[in-house]
């Protein structure tokens, strides 16, 4: 087993899989910016990846599901927000007394929610936002964590990416990670030229499973399946690649006993964050000295997912407000992604006169 497929094609001289090879001169490989394998598969001939939830049967050859095995029940919006608050409490302050820490703050409502229980040990650590290079300097991301490490008096760095990565550092940055895309490497330079390797960072990476983000996509009635691995692909951007039907296909077969977790969770989780998220975060292993995401406790998603999907779903976010709350409510006096209900409202406005300007066309048809 290794960590990413470029060190088996170091170690083991593998060819890369004609499969792979066609997909990778799809139009679907080549517009996008970040790179994405579906389900089990690699670049490379005879090189698999094992997901998460399976574990490797080292005798055999074969992965196996182990999770989910048994329904996983409800709990209350209540219930969940006191669990939730002390297991991720503890995660942090056991990180606290190894590491020196770094939590990475947005506007956002999960690195507010992380901010909210380091309260106790926040004197102790530093928050860190990156002014990626197409950010301004007034983006609600920069500014609402300033306001805030101001009115508490904690310290707040701001990291500066430029626009591209030096030729020493990219050279660094591609041999590092396998397929490494040049969209993060600013980032990671900026982060490594000023923290020097010295920081844990503590990240909101792995949030989102709980947000039903695919809701707006599929209608309720069908968020538990069945579901099309076509279906599955399009939702993804990928629509009529053999290469990702074929993968998703089989990421399907094996998801059919998922007692009551929702289909498009497990896929979430599954695919969005324990596949294609870690491939992003391992593009920055070379900029701290480790990274943590508290998210990621299995027994703290699932108390997310036995809640009412409503309670825990943007715009709601209820369950995770109420986390806050009860952790350091003054931090909800900042509005959370203001910036985003912009977008939102501007995009409503553009499709409502879409639909007025062609309501009014058809009104002066003759006849």
């Amino acid at each position: 087993m290794v960590s990413q497929p470029g060190l088996a094609e170091k170690w083991l001289n593998l060819q890369l899989d004609e499969d792979a090879l066609k997909h990778m001169d799809s139009y679907y490989f080549r517009v996008r910016d970040q790179i994405g394998w579906p389900a089990r598969a690699t670049a490379f001939r005879g090189l698999t990846h094992l997901q998460s939830n399976y574990f490797l049967d080292l005798d055999a050859g074969v992965s196996h599901r182990f999770w989910p095995c048994a329904p996983i029940g409800t709990m209350s919006t209540e219930d969940a927000e006191v669990f939730i608050t002390q297991r991720m409490t503890n995660i942090l302050r056991a990180a606290a007394m190894r590491y020196p820490l770094a939590i990475g703050l947005t506007a956002g409502i999960d690195s507010r929610v992380l901010m909210a229980l380091a309260k106790d040990i926040s004197g102790e650590i530093d928050f860190v936002t990156i002014r990626q290079r197409k950010m301004s300097d007034d983006h609600p991301d920069i500014t609402i964590p300033a306001e805030l490490c101001k009115k508490y008096g904690l310290n707040h760095v701001i990291i500066k990416a430029k626009a591209s990565m030096s030729a020493d550092f990219a050279k660094l940055f591609k041999d590092n990670v396998f397929m490494a895309t040049d969209i993060y490497g600013p980032d990671a330079e900026a982060i490594i030229n000023r923290l020097q390797r010295k920081k844990v960072v503590i990240t909101g990476a792995t949030a989102e499973i709980v947000q039903c983000v695919y809701l707006n996509l599929f209608p309720a009635s069908r968020y538990n399946g069945p579901i099309e691995a076509a279906e599955i692909a399009e939702v993804v951007k990928y629509s009529n690649s053999p290469f990702y039907i074929k993968h998703f296909q089989a990421w399907l077969d094996g998801a059919v006993n998922r007692y009551d977790i929702k289909l498009l969770d497990l896929f979430d989780w599954e695919q969005s964050h324990s596949n294609w998220q870690p491939m992003t975060q391992m593009q920055f292993d070379i900029a701290w000295k480790e990274i943590i995401t508290p998210y990621n406790c299995r027994d703290v998603l699932q108390a997310f997912l036995s809640v009412d999907m409503r309670d825990r779903m943007k715009p709601s976010v209820l369950l995770q407000k109420n986390i806050i709350s009860r952790a350091w409510p003054e931090l909800l006096d900042q509005p959370l992604n203001p910036h985003k209900h912009t977008i939102l409202d501007s995009k409503t406005k553009k499709i409502k006169r879409f639909i007025k300007n062609k309501y009014k066309s058809f009104r002066r048809l003759p006849g």
